[in-house]
């Protein structure tokens, strides 16, 4: 029962027109008046029956119109005119039926009239207005009290013409006006659509090249480096999805997603993207985790990141000089964890009139920022607008030439999928600092056995020295770990300068333990030290922030390589017009295991699917001559019958209006560029996945013809050379002569039946041109012959001189290879094309 009203309830809301506002309003107000009318209304008998008779036939006339409603929830306009209709009517009938008494329903006329008119257009509101007006001078010229009162009945009869009439002309303008916003905004996803192709392409390259570079050997620092491209381009191409999140917000459509993921993995993420954008700057990024903040949390993972980068980069931005840091904290419960996040920076601070007004919309702080620092103004506008979606709210605390701090709780799940490995600390070196020989052997004895090596230090130098040293045998990485009150007096205000010794050193994370004297939610701890551990539990607490340390890797000993060879090696076709594309797409699918035959526009596709068999086809939808979402229709409907072939569309267009199109042309999946190679060899896998593997077709030696057909593969010079061996040199030349002498004949003859829209005539001229190619061994454009066939005069009308322009490509590009290599005299090709000088 309660899914039944859900349903209905959301279909309601659903509703374009708001019908149902209307059919709701009628039935609960004929209700009332029956319910009145029947058991309240004093009266004479014969008042009391009219009255209830009225009533009853509203009530009647109300109930059919609301389940006609539900019977046929479409937009009927049949049911439109019949309900004001029966209002109108009805309220004519009780104003002559009761005179003086019921003269205060008049208003109701203007209610009708014009709740019809706003709702459903001008014309509904012309007839509301005739059938209004009719009605009530019916009742004017009829009842015995208007008939007392003509000059009353006359103005209130104006007022139901005018007042609506009126109306009319604001409802036209505010649909123009509506009209002329949606053509805003479809002009603004288009443009942002475009933009994020045009961003998208040149970044599939160096995503996918990272990808494959990546699988290379490469020294430690070297594979640092590539890592480091892989993310920054993965957070570009966040930046470059802000455009689109823009316009989805304010249509309404952004939706929190929830999964599984790794939070210590996000945050490490997020700290070698704010890492590069900071020291750009000579800035110091700082992130800061709580021991006690789990690491396997359910939530919106990406949409997290893109707060977290958009607030790090706002605070990078409007910060000189000092640093920005980043503070997280996980209280958890049973199932939840409160996460709170602190960003805060050195930079100019914010007035306090200003703070509110921050996160509207292309709004700055104030009228300098735009020039001094640059943006669009949308980040927090977006952040803000991600953290209500996920049940938080941003905050901002800020003191002018200080510094800000922005602040955000939100409510996360613990996921059911944790990492059971236990983190390794067998590669880490503990570089200790401070604390006394109590407070040291203590921390040795618990941290010797699990760790690599502990080593003490006795003052910062030596410390530096240690961290700035190479590694040797199975250690990777050190961190340091200060130990006391000795070891606070590294972070405390009179030491700045040794604290700078120790982050020039780079260790993986510097922390802090058993200093009772110091509170650890103090800023110059959270600003200073990675984590604080618990004195009590400080080999777990080690591990948990070493989770954070590592980005969710249980050890880094050994790195599993992005992309995997698969069991199965396919055959794939790829088309793609855009060589970049096609030169990294083809090695991931090479490095994957497959082999790949290329071609360059959906009308070689279909060549090279006819003539071969493929075990799937990658296919770019925005290619010349004929895209992708075309070829994909015709092959679709061309190999009915046929072995299934699935076909993976590849766009840069990352709207939801793209991937319709490509699962409405038949593609088994749409993937947005830039595309990551596991991703694709992953979806590729799925798609073929018990599908029996596709045998080379052996075509004769003679005939064979390449997948694609570049300009060389256009022409068969094995058939040629057959030519030449039949009647030597001289015949070969005059076959050739004669062919490039016809053919240009021919064009122009098709070019001519075009104009006159002679289908027969068109079709006669292409199997001359079919044949007469086909003996010199221009198979590319035989083909285009043989498939280029127009069924009707509106066929031929709208492709004929597509076909045309298509075939006298193909031609020239064939008479330019037959000039330079087979005709040795010059002769005279007769164009007939109309010439545009006169």
């Amino acid at each position: 029962m309660f899914d039944s009203i859900s349903h209905w309830r959301r279909w309601f809301q659903n509703r374009p027109d708001r019908e149902h506002e209307i059919t709701i309003n009628r039935q609960i107000i004929s209700l009332a008046i029956f319910v009145y009318v029947w058991l309240i209304m004093p009266g004479f008998a014969e008042q009391t029956f009219e009255a209830r008779m009225i009533a009853l036939a509203y009530l009647c006339a109300a109930s059919v119109l609301s389940i006609h409603l539900l019977a046929r929830p479409g937009i009927s306009v049949v049911r439109r005119v019949a309900a004001i209709g029966v209002d109108l009517g009805l309220l004519s009938i009780g104003l002559y039926a009761g005179g003086e008494y019921v003269t205060i329903l008049y208003p109701f006329y203007y209610w009708i009239i014009l709740g019809n008119g706003f709702r459903y257009g001008v014309r509904y509101l012309y007839f509301g207005t005739f059938v209004g007006a009719l009605g009530f001078l019916l009742v004017t010229q009829s009842a015995e009290y208007w008939l007392q009162n003509q000059p009353l009945g006359l103005g209130l009869l104006g007022g139901v013409i005018i007042l609506p009439l009126y109306a009319a002309t604001l409802i036209r303008s505010l649909s123009q006006a509506r009209e002329l916003a949606e053509q805003a905004n479809r002009a603004k996803t288009q443009f942002l659509a475009s933009v994020s192709h045009e961003l998208r392409t040149p970044l599939n390259a160096v995503v996918g090249m990272a990808d494959l570079l990546n699988d290379t050997s490469l020294r430690a620092d070297q594979r640092e480096m590539v890592e480091t491209v892989r993310t920054s381009s993965k957070a570009l191409l966040a930046l470059i999805d802000d455009l689109l999140d823009f316009a989805s917000i304010e249509a309404g459509k952004i939706t929190i997603n929830s999964a599984p993921f790794h939070l210590s993995r996000m945050l490490s993420q997020v700290r070698e993207v704010a890492s590069l954008q900071a020291g750009a700057k000579g800035l110091r990024f700082h992130l800061h985790v709580t021991p006690r903040t789990p690491s396997f949390l359910l939530g919106d993972e990406r949409r997290l990141r893109e707060v977290l980068l958009n607030l790090i980069g706002n605070a990078v931005k409007f910060t000189e000089q000092g640093r920005v840091d980043l503070f997280v904290d996980g209280a958890p419960t049973r199932n939840l964890v409160s996460l709170r996040f602190d960003v805060s920076d050195t930079g100019i601070g914010i007035e306090a009139s200003a703070r509110r007004r921050i996160f509207e919309r292309f709004t700055q702080a104030d009228e300098t920022i735009l020039n001094r620092f640059g943006g669009t103004g949308l980040g927090l506008a977006i952040s803000q607008h991600l953290v209500r979606l996920q049940g938080g709210e941003i905050t901002v605390e800020s003191v002018p030439g200080r510094g800000s701090t922005f602040s955000f709780t939100l409510p996360m799940a613990l996921s059911d999928t944790q990492d059971e490995r236990e983190v390794d600390l067998q590669d880490v070196e503990v570089v200790l600092l401070g604390g006394d020989d109590d407070q040291l052997r203590w921390v040795e004895e618990r941290l010797g056995q699990a760790c690599g090596s502990v080593r003490k230090c006795e003052d910062v130098l030596q410390a530096a020295r240690i961290l700035k040293s190479p590694t040797a045998g199975q250690i990777q990485r050190r961190i340091v770990l200060l130990v006391g009150d000795r070891g606070l007096a590294v972070i405390s205000s009179e030491g700045p300068l040794k604290l700078a010794e120790i982050e020039a050193a780079n260790p993986y994370g510097v922390f802090l333990v058993g200093a009772p004297s110091m509170d650890a939610t103090q800023p110059v701890v959270r600003k200073s030290v990675s984590a604080v551990l618990s004195r009590d539990a400080l080999l777990s607490d080690l591990t948990a922030a070493m989770r954070f340390v590592r980005g969710g890797q249980a050890t880094v000993a050994v790195r599993q390589p992005l992309i995997r060879r698969r069991e199965r090696s396919l055959r794939i076709l790829l088309a793609d017009d855009n060589r970049v594309n096609q030169k990294v797409i083809s090695r991931i699918l090479e490095a994957g295991g497959h082999e790949v035959s290329l071609v360059e526009d959906g009308e070689q596709a279909l060549d090279s699917l006819e003539r071969h068999s493929f075990d799937l086809v990658v296919m770019d939808l925005n290619m010349p001559v004929m895209d992708g979402i075309e070829a994909t229709k015709l092959y679709r409907m061309a190999s009915l019958g046929e072995r299934y072939v699935p076909i993976v569309g590849l766009t840069a267009d990352a709207t939801l209006s793209a991937a319709l199109r490509a699962k409405e042309a038949g593609m088994d999946a749409c993937l947005t560029k830039p595309v990551s190679a596991p991703v694709l060899l992953d979806r590729i896998d799925e798609l073929t996945a018990g599908q029996p593997q596709a045998q080379p077709v052996q075509v004769p030696e003679a005939t064979q013809v390449a997948p694609h057909l570049g300009s060389h593969d256009l022409v068969d010079f094995g058939m040629l050379e057959n030519l030449k061996i039949l009647g030597g040199e001289t015949f070969l030349e005059e076959v050739i002569s004669a062919f490039l002498t016809d053919g240009g004949v021919i064009l122009d003859q098709l070019q001519a039946a075009v104009d006159r829209g002679d289908v027969p005539g068109f079709n006669e001229q292409v199997h001359a041109l079919q044949s007469g190619s086909g003996n010199v061994g221009v198979h590319g454009l035989a083909e285009r012959c043989r498939r280029w066939r127009p069924r009707s005069a509106s066929d031929l009308k709208n492709h004929g001189g597509e076909i045309v322009s298509g075939l006298r490509s193909d031609f020239e590009a064939a008479r330019s290879i037959f000039l330079r290599d087979y005709v040795s005299k010059p002769f005279l090709i007769i164009d007939r094309r109309p010439s545009d000088d006169h």
